[in-house]
Parts: C-alpha cells; structure tokens; sequence
C-alpha cells in the first residue's frame, strides 16, 4: 500500500474508475496505457484512497482483492489440484459484496480455457467489480474475438502526462528518494531529465521513466560520496547511447532532431487546445 500522498495528480482518471464501478451493467474498469505511465500507481491511489475515506461515500465499504494472473497460470502448469483450487476461490469471491477484483496484465484471462471462463463469469456478476491493468496492443490482441466479454468492460486510456505534469506528479516521490539514499537533486536537474529521457529508453514511459533514472543518478553520486546529484551523474548512466549518437550520421541525426521537433510542437499547440 503506498500512501496516496505521494502519488499526485490523476484525479480525472480515478474519477473516471469511480464513475464506472456506479454503473448497473458496464462497471467493470479495464486501464490501458504503456508501461511506465502509472496504471498501478493509480490503483494504489484509488485504494488509499478508499481506505482514508477520501472517496464518494458508496465506496467506502469497498475492499480490493489482487489476482495474480501470472502466478495462477504457473500453477496450471504443474499443480494438477489448481482447476479445483481456482474454482473454490471464484465460489468464494460470488459470497462477498462490494469487491474490486484488481488484475494486472488482465489480458492474461485469455491464455486458459479456465481462466477466461471463470473471467467470463466474474464481469456479469453484479457484486464483483474488475479493476484490469494491461497495454492497448496486448489487451486487443488477447481479446480479439471474445468481444461478447469485452462489451463489459469500461475501458480506461491512460496517457503518458505532458512533460510540464511530470514534476508536479513525482515531486514526493523523488523526496521520498531523496530520504532514501541520502543525496539531494535540484529541481532544474529533475526537469532536464524529463526533457532528455525519451532519448534514453523506449521501453518505459514517463513518469517511471524519469523516477527510473533520478534514481540510478542518485546511487552513482551516492557512490562518489556527494550529497548532491550533477548533471555529470545523469549523464553517466547514458555513455552508451551518446556513444551511439556519435555513431549516426548527419543525415539521421537531422531526422531525428525534426522528429522530436514536431513531437514537441504538437505537445506545446495541444496544451492550447
């Protein structure tokens, strides 16, 4: 459970979740996004929430159960007792009222026969609410052709925060950091890292993105014995990709700069929309 003290902003996308589990047919809540934009930062915001009394008072008898999709599925594997075992956790799940049922990479429902049956079940039954996380690709992919179950899902898109929304969003988490490993990091360093991050990796999203490399910043001034992360600390987690940058040639380097140059127009012409 992380304080929803840390986790800032999102307001909308949670409102959106507590809008969906208030429907009579519709109210099972499926958060699509890539990774690293903060679909389970959401959720832990949504449940401290509930716990703190921070939310519409019809939910304030909620309570969250997690399913591991990914360890179930090992199981089938080699427990030949799980499809009993599977079965007595749905029974117990249809005694309760007013559950959440939180799955991560939900798209995972669809790799068993029994999985997705017991799936197909749960989203009709008028006591159970689901709270999926996964990607756009892997969720469409996975339920191409169950479109029967997938009309009884809200689905939730969650976009990676404008780069100006970034700081505000992880100004506590990077505290928290801070206090952690003992070394500080200047605003204006936080903000450069924002703005170079995307070069660096395409395999995370901000806001992870950014806390990713704050931290790895930290630990390498840590280790040089400095209170205080420099821009030489940032940059030397990134040696490789300038080593590659220096490799391109004009021609590409020209590409790329009018590429992230469009990117950023679009951002700064959107924000006046």
């Amino acid at each position: 459970l992380v304080d929803s003290s840390i986790i800032l902003g999102r307001d909308k996308e949670i409102n959106r979740i507590c809008n969906c589990f208030f429907r009579n047919k519709k109210a099972n809540a499926i958060l699509l996004g890539d990774h690293g934009v903060g679909k389970t930062a959401i959720v832990q915001k949504l449940v401290d929430n509930v716990i703190k009394k921070k939310c519409p008072k019809e939910m304030y008898n909620y309570h969250f159960l997690y399913l591991d999709i990914g360890l179930i599925l090992a199981n089938l594997s080699f427990d030949k007792n799980m499809p009993k075992k599977l079965g007595q956790i749905f029974e117990f799940l249809y005694s309760y009222t007013n559950i959440v049922v939180v799955i991560d990479q939900v798209h995972l429902v669809q790799a068993s026969e029994l999985l997705s049956y017991y799936f197909a079940v749960l989203v009709k039954h008028p006591n159970i609410k689901i709270l999926g996380l996964s990607t756009e690709e892997e969720f469409y992919q996975f339920f191409e052709f169950d479109k029967k179950t997938r009309s009884r899902l809200e689905i939730i898109p969650i976009f990676e925060p404008k780069p100006n929304k970034i700081y505000p969003m992880i100004k506590n988490v990077i505290h928290r950091l801070e206090i952690a490993h003992g070394v500080t990091i200047s605003k204006a360093l936080v903000r450069y890292i924002i703005c170079v991050s995307q070069a660096f990796t395409n395999e995370i999203c901000n806001p992870e993105l950014t806390v990713d490399i704050v931290e790895k910043s930290m630990i390498v001034a840590k280790r040089k014995h400095k209170e205080e992360v420099s821009k030489k600390d940032v940059n030397s987690n990134f040696n490789f990709n300038y080593e590659l940058y220096k490799k391109m040639s004009k021609e590409d380097k020209e590409i790329t700069a009018y590429h992230e140059a469009g990117h950023f127009i679009v951002s700064k012409m959107s924000e006046n929309i």
